[in-house]
């Protein structure tokens, strides 16, 4: 074969590779370039609240229940529930002091109340089983992080919040039809155990009306809310170290005889000028899902030079699944403020301006803000009513990462 030949086969071969090698390049430079790659998210309207931390002590107005016999008890209500003066609130059953009974109809309680909080309404639309699947994943990664940190109280608190959604998103896929056989079977059980022709004992009833609560914790006579109108720093800083009192073998449970209960805390005292005898504020209790209740500063207790500053806050209201841990972290909300949630990162100055860079379709533009307060690495800024497009508005798509992004920029 001529050598001339080769050699001019071999110069076209390498020129095509060449010349694919420059097309490449110059197109990994022009989408670098032009293509510029962004990371985005949307404005939604949430509301944020400022707040101060502290530990709470609960206190309340509380009878404790005792029983002639040492055996098991079988409740007639669950925890919360309103009784009246009078009324049957357990049965004491002969055993050997191992609760079984009772424990059994707490549980068999327990998930009944689960499964009757776990209906839907007819209406239901399809997208809610997005929402569920939406809460249902925040919580469960919420109790693995919580597992991690050996938290493992939280995730029995949470336990049944999450069985509710797994239940609601069965019903709302037709995985099953209902739970009415399900309760049907557990309250013919729980009506068994509490049978008359059980051997009772004794019936525990209540010496006057209020709330139920099988539960006691030994601090029913020390954080009580019979004397709190005279309570004072001497008596907060004896109430938070005390011990709680030995348990009475008879003891079957406890009636919160007023509704009205309260929280102490001790805050630092340059925070005196925002909290008023009489005004409503906001508590936040995380273990109980982040219930917010009002609750009104009934005293404020501080010394003559101000040094500590105790708070007494009261609510008459009761809900149900509240968690009344007697010592517990509590959020007091200091402000409150709505608007759209931006993460400071992603504010920019444009000619004195401050904003940030959305994207309106493959086009780069500038929205102005106005911030209303910054918090935990996000700025809330106020919400656009007049649907100013200078402004930043519901649902823009806020750009929060990107090289080199400018207005009027084409994107993609």
């Amino acid at each position: 074969m001529d050598g001339q030949y080769l050699k001019s086969v071999a110069v076209k071969v390498l020129s095509v590779v060449l010349s694919l090698f420059i097309v490449v390049y110059l197109a990994y430079h022009v989408i670098t370039s032009f293509g510029e790659k962004v990371r985005t998210s949307w404005t939604e309207l949430v509301t944020v609240n400022e707040k101060i931390s502290v530990e709470a002590y609960i206190m309340r107005d509380e009878t404790l229940l005792y029983s002639g016999f040492e055996g098991n008890a079988g409740y007639v209500y669950t925890d919360g529930d309103k009784v009246s003066a009078g009324s049957v609130v357990a049965n004491i059953y002969p055993g050997d002091g191992n609760d079984g009974a009772r424990k059994r109809v707490m549980e068999i309680d327990r998930q009944i109340n689960v499964l009757e909080n776990s209906s839907i309404a007819e209406n239901a639309l399809s997208n809610d089983s997005k929402k569920i699947d939406g809460e249902t994943e925040t919580l469960f990664g919420t109790m693995l992080k919580n597992i991690a940190s050996n938290d493992l109280d939280y995730v029995v608190r949470r336990r049944d919040e999450f069985l509710v959604l797994l239940n609601r998103r069965q019903l709302m896929t037709n995985s099953v039809s209902g739970f009415s056989g399900m309760i049907e079977l557990l309250q013919s059980e729980k009506y068994t155990l509490n049978s008359p022709s059980n051997n009772i004992k004794e019936t525990v009833t209540a010496p006057a009306s209020g709330y139920f609560y099988s539960e006691v914790d030994g601090y029913e006579n020390i954080f009580t809310s019979r004397n709190i109108d005279l309570f004072n720093k001497d008596d907060y800083d004896r109430i938070i170290s005390a011990e709680p009192e030995t348990k009475n073998p008879v003891t079957v449970g406890k009636i919160v005889t007023d509704y009205k209960w309260y929280i102490v805390c001790e805050v630092e005292s340059e925070k005196l000028p925002f909290f008023t005898e009489g005004n409503k504020y906001n508590v936040v209790y995380p273990f109980s899902s982040d219930a917010e209740i009002p609750m009104k500063l009934y005293r404020i207790i501080n010394d003559t030079d101000n040094a500590r500053l105790i708070l007494v806050f009261e609510t008459g209201e009761i809900r149900s699944d509240f968690n009344y841990l007697r010592r517990q972290t509590v959020d007091i909300v200091e402000n409150s403020y709505t608007g759209y949630k931006v993460p400071v990162s992603a504010i920019r100055m444009l000619n004195g301006e401050k904003g940030v860079y959305v994207l309106n379709g493959n086009v780069v533009e500038f929205r102005k803000i106005n911030a209303l307060a910054e918090i935990d690495g996000y700025c809330i800024c106020a919400e656009n009513t007049e649907n100013d497009k200078k402004y930043l508005g519901l649902y823009d798509q806020i750009i929060t990462k990107g090289k080199g992004v400018h207005e009027n920029m084409v994107v993609g």
